[in-house]
């Protein structure tokens, strides 16, 4: 049996362990902190197929012949406000609140009687009949 000397232990070896474990630490615990400062949340929501930030407090539901639409129809198309169907709510109570008009020359809603927030408002657009010759009337053959 050969016995050997006993050994000290070595400071600067283990000091050199020591510092690389901190490291490591360190550097994984940084790297943990920032993937959760990294996640956020947005309150983005999907209204009609179409994203929107900010909700606000009017939102409108186009309906062109019967099929909803993410735009109102394009100026100059043969579509017009159907105003006997279209009409404004209030989301919070459920009440129906005011009617609503359709500005031609400026080709806009036009509100009356909005006093409280939350609002939707649903636009029913119906095609009309527009055609050069006759102006929509029936010829008499």
């Amino acid at each position: 049996m050969k016995l050997e000397k006993f050994k000290e232990k070595n400071n600067k070896k283990i000091g050199i362990i020591l510092f690389t474990i901190t490291c490591i630490m360190l550097i994984s615990g940084v790297i943990f902190y920032r993937t959760f400062a990294i996640f956020e949340t947005n309150d983005n929501l999907d209204l009609i197929n179409g994203s929107v930030e900010d909700k606000g407090d009017i939102e409108f539901a186009f309906y062109i012949d019967g099929t909803i639409s993410k735009k109102a129809p394009e100026k100059g198309s043969n579509y017009s406000l159907d105003t006997s169907s279209s009409y404004c709510k209030d989301v919070l109570n459920n009440t129906r609140i005011s009617n609503v008009n359709w500005n031609e020359e400026k080709w806009g809603i036009e509100l009356n009687n909005v006093s409280t927030t939350k609002t939707k408002c649903y636009l029913y657009f119906k095609e009309i009949y527009k055609e050069g010759i006759f102006n929509g009337a029936i010829p008499d053959f």
